[in-house]
């Protein structure tokens, strides 16, 4: 205990990247098998002992449900890269070599990935996007009345806004990293989240689309939520990087 509460933030990012790993390739697999086999599950009309604790165990591993462990797992990692940012922010300024604004940018930061971990557990954009299409009768008439996807109004140009600051700072700190592979690691990271935010918000409109038009696809449902997962790992991998080469 003692050990733990002298732990440096980059060592223990370090001792959970493994568990990270483990969970996280488990929740792929489990929600997939759930995508393909766990219909048969539901079809059971007398779920006995051993049927039940199999339909548990799926629909907890399952990306797609909330206040699961597969939910609580998401919430967790981005929790932690909150915390990361939060130590940028409110770090050392001259011992990053990064100037005030770009400082202000990780306490943004902090306090999105902060409310995108609570959102992450109580899916409080589709609420949002219900009480938006409630005041201003948005999609009424539609297949998509009363879903909430009008939390894509305000979350799709914030979250590009998000990556345009986001990209701008991060490749100032990962071109600073001392060690090659280490900064060569950094780039992948942030290529991964570069290319998995526009992918996980193009999925979302087509799956949103073709709800609309009546023919909904429901493995994009698990393709969209697999890139979330994706996306949250490489910011992870990411925070790991720089704050092993900063010291935290």
């Amino acid at each position: 205990l003692g050990k733990l509460k002298t732990m440096k933030l980059k060592e223990f990012l370090k001792l959970i990247k493994a568990p990270i790993m483990i969970l996280g390739s488990t929740i792929m697999i489990f929600s997939m098998i759930s995508f393909f086999f766990g219909f048969q599950i539901t079809l059971v009309k007398d779920l006995g002992v051993f049927t039940r604790a199999i339909y548990g165990i799926f629909y907890h591993l399952d990306l797609t449900h909330p206040f699961t462990i597969a939910s609580l797992f998401m919430s967790f990692v981005i929790l932690i890269c909150s915390f990361t940012f939060f130590l940028m922010g409110w770090g050392d300024r001259e011992k990053m070599k990064i100037s005030s604004s770009q400082q202000g940018v990780m306490k943004f930061f902090s306090g999105v990935m902060m409310l995108l971990a609570i959102d992450e557990i109580l899916n409080l954009k589709y609420q949002l996007g219900q009480n938006i299409e409630y005041l201003t009768g948005f999609l009424g008439g539609t297949e998509l009345e009363n879903l909430g996807y009008s939390w894509l109004i305000l979350y799709l140009p914030a979250a590009f806004i998000g990556l345009f600051f986001f990209s701008l700072f991060f490749r100032k700190l990962i071109g600073s990293i001392r060690n090659a592979r280490q900064r060569t690691f950094g780039y992948r990271y942030f290529t991964a989240v570069i290319i998995l935010v526009p992918l996980y918000y193009l999925i979302t409109l087509l799956r949103i689309y073709l709800i609309w038009m009546g023919n909904p696809v429901d493995i994009l449902l698990y393709l969209e939520e697999l890139s979330k997962l994706g996306m949250i790992y490489a910011v992870y991998g990411l925070v790991l990087k720089v704050s092993d080469n900063y010291n935290l």
